[in-house]
């Protein structure tokens, strides 16, 4: 028994410096209260049940309970335990499964927006060349037109009408009016190209670029 307590005080010697220590950096002065208070009030229960006789009510329901219908419902408890555990596994297989799709289509999004900005740039580098599209020269319009369709068919609906938009605003979609020798577009007076709808010529042809993509006055998502 000396042994013991001599040990005893050694220990507390040793761990309560390093316990309040570590109260002191984790807790706030309000924690620390309430802390204290719970255990303040846990010990003021226990006591107040030792006199009230609630302990002594429990051991006589103890006494007289039947273990075997305890047994029972343990069984129940534990196929009730086991069912949850199923439920669970299931919820958390579905929410990682929410999050990696969640995660792919964000991902798709940020490539396919890297793709249409690597588009606009190589389309802007062609148009705005000192010898580019709007000039007549049929194989970089060729070209041009072999990125439009390259590109349309591996974008969403979302892609195709930013791409649209792009190449309407640009007025590469236009037709517009050229010198039939030299191929040049015309310029209109006022800053800008004269269009010939009937006659002009388009810096990119669509043509066929949207066949089996429109739906409904929509080109798949995107309105046409």
């Amino acid at each position: 028994m000396p042994a013991a307590l001599l040990a005893s005080i050694v220990s507390l010697g040793i761990i309560v410096p390093s316990l309040r220590e570590w109260i002191d950096k984790f807790l706030t002065v309000q924690e620390r209260r309430l802390l204290l208070g719970a255990a303040v009030l846990l010990v003021a229960l226990a006591v107040m049940f030792r006199y009230l006789g609630v302990y002594r009510l429990v051991n006589t329901w103890l006494q007289q309970f039947t273990f075997d219908e305890f047994g029972s419902w343990a069984e129940w408890v534990g196929a009730l335990g086991q069912i949850s555990i199923a439920v669970l596994a299931v919820y958390v297989a579905w929410e990682q499964y929410v999050i990696s799709r969640d995660l792919t289509i964000q991902q798709n999004r940020i490539t396919q927006q890297q793709t249409i900005d690597t588009y606009f740039q190589g389309v802007s580098d062609l148009a705005l060349n000192e010898e580019g599209l709007l000039e007549d020269w049929p194989q970089e319009r060729a070209i041009a037109e072999g990125r439009t369709a390259a590109i349309m068919g591996s974008v969403d609906g979302s892609g195709k009408a930013k791409i649209l938009r792009f190449l309407s605003k640009s007025r590469l979609l236009t037709p517009l009016k050229r010198d039939m020798h030299l191929g040049r577009p015309i310029l209109n007076g006022q800053g800008g190209y004269a269009e010939d709808r009937a006659w002009g010529l388009r810096v990119i042809d669509l043509g066929v670029m949207l066949a089996g993509r429109t739906c409904r006055g929509r080109i798949c998502g995107g309105r046409s």
